[in-house]
């Protein structure tokens, strides 16, 4: 809306100009304004402004400037336009099928946005109505409007006593929707579900995650249509959050945590689907058997004694077998029931069976044990094996570990035995070293003089030997390396690791090399 303004010079015919933003609309009994006033432009004292609102109602304006404030006043009232955006507004059906026996309902809903301001609820319209997306086809169901359930939301009841369906858009005075909602109405006949109910693990502990998985077999001649199935966990079991799926197309939804109830699954005649979801075992759970159902249920709305704007109530009708499945909860604690194993396959220089300083662990060395898990040594000669029962708590049991000689250099030679046999028990950790001794052939002695006199670093002079090193390696098909030196073990425990990376990095994968460090022999002794 426009409203202009023109002012005159007190007692006089000349026009006031030139006031500029200076003079105001504002509102005559003193509350804010529900339009939006902008200022346009004046020309020889007549003054133009804009008036807009996205809210209904009325403005009664007055205009004031610093001075004075007028007598005269106009009124704008804000009405419900007819467009609405096409994008935004929509129209949605909940459920999209019902039972045709004149009880089940369906809620459509209408949300209505501006055209001018598709973020903006339209409230107040009056005029909204359902109509049949093909002009040809009559409406076949009974549609009662409820009208503006919430904000720019216009609901209908719809129900049907004809197996039949209905598409509806919707219109205002003079507009039509582009947008349509499919609402089916279905014999009244109930379906027939047989559900078989598993999980992935017939044995958990406290913490772990299992899924249960659902079959579910409509054996009836009627299609199930907005089925709920209805699982009771054991106590302590507890469903994890969006966690649920299903096979068929169905937009499905969950609400509770046990019992669980998934909600808004159809499925057709003489047909199967999957439903699937996770639960986590918590601190409260029973140790021994623990039993979960699961039950199929047809959902109704009953709307007989439903006021005229109440939304409906909805009903439960058993159409399944109940399910179960049993779990076993292992009550055994991990940290006082079970073993860690670890240990180191090193070479051992002096075969004296202990890992001395400078006799580095070798890498790639596959070690196997008897129920045949293969665990593989990292680059410092380690490996460990997690979760091993550890037998009964009074004496343990045995355990067998063996190392792989195929992973070795040919001619290395065992000083610990292999396999090597060890009493575990339950709780505390045990160690499987293996001493072996390398080729004598294959070894690469080099000074410490490669590196910097007190430090790990190697002499930047020396960086060009680095890769005639990493030529002699693969020339002689070279295992392993020692730095000759007097270093402290700290110190020399570094100078390996340097250097072993820097020569593994040029052979490249498959011919790593292992470092390792001696002093020097004393002549005499």
């Amino acid at each position: 809306s426009t409203i202009t303004v023109e002012l005159f010079y007190p007692n006089s015919t000349q026009p006031l100009a030139g006031l500029g933003n200076r003079l105001e609309l504002v509102s005559k009994d003193g509350n804010a304004l529900k339009g939006h006033v902008a200022f346009v432009n004046e020309s020889n004292g007549v003054y133009t402004f804009k008036v807009t609102s996205t809210t209904l109602g009325k403005d009664e304006f007055i205009f004031k400037t610093s001075k004075s404030m007028s007598k005269q006043s106009a009124t704008v009232s804000y009405m419900t336009g007819d467009e609405f955006d096409q994008t935004a507004s929509t129209i949605e059906a909940l459920p999209n099928s019902i039972r045709a026996n004149g009880e089940d309902v369906a809620i459509v809903n209408v949300k209505l946005f501006y055209a001018s301001n598709p973020n903006k609820p339209i409230t107040g319209h009056t005029d909204v109505t359902l109509i049949s997306k093909d002009p040809n086809k009559a409406i076949v169901g009974n549609v009662t409007p409820m009208g503006e359930t919430a904000t720019g939301i216009y609901s209908f009841k719809v129900t049907s006593d004809v197996v039949d369906s209905d598409e509806f858009a919707f219109k205002t005075t003079n507009t039509v929707s582009a947008n349509s909602v499919v609402v089916n109405y279905v014999t009244s006949e109930d379906a027939n579900l047989r559900i078989t109910l598993k999980t992935s693990e017939k044995q958990v502990k406290v913490g772990d995650v299992i899924m249960f998985i659902a079959d579910i077999e409509n054996i009836g001649n009627t299609n199930a249509v907005n089925v709920s199935i209805v699982n009771t966990l054991p106590v302590g079991f507890s469903y994890i959050a969006d966690s649920a799926t299903i096979t068929t197309a169905d937009a499905i939804s969950t609400t509770g945590n046990s019992p669980v109830d998934i909600s808004n699954i159809s499925i057709k005649s003489k047909s199967t689907a999957t439903l699937r979801f996770l639960v986590r075992t918590g601190a409260g759970i029973k140790p021994g058997n623990n039993i979960a159902y699961a039950e199929g249920y047809a959902i109704s709305n009953d709307v007989s004694t439903l006021a005229a704007n109440a939304l409906p109530v909805s009903s439960k009708r058993l159409i399944s077998n109940r399910a179960s499945v049993t779990v076993i909860v292992d009550n055994s604690d991990p940290m006082v029931d079970e073993t860690l194993l670890l240990g180191t396959v090193y070479h051992d220089r002096n075969g004296n069976g202990m890992q001395d300083a400078g006799e580095p662990g070798i890498p790639g060395v596959k070690v196997i044990s008897a129920e045949g898990l293969i665990m593989t040594t990292d680059q410092y000669g380690r490996y460990h094996l997690e979760n091993v029962a550890g037998g009964k708590g009074t004496r343990g049991r045995n355990y067998i570990l063996k190392v792989d000689t195929a992973t070795l250099p040919v001619g290395t030679t065992f000083v610990t035995r292999n396999p090597l046999v060890r009493r575990i028990t339950p709780g505390l950790p045990v160690r499987f070293d293996f001493a072996v001794k390398l080729p004598e052939e294959q070894v690469l002695e080099v000074s410490d003089k490669l590196f910097i006199t007190g430090k790990a670093d190697i002499q930047s002079s020396y960086n060009k030997v680095l890769s005639k090193m990493v030529d002699v390696i693969k020339s002689n098909d070279i295992k392993e390396v020692v730095i000759v030196t007097t270093a402290k073990q700290e110190l020399a425990t570094m100078r390996e690791n340097i250097l072993r990376d820097l020569l593994n990095a040029e052979l490249g994968e498959g011919n790593s090399v292992i470092v390792g460090s001696q002093t020097p022999a004393v002549e005499g002794k």
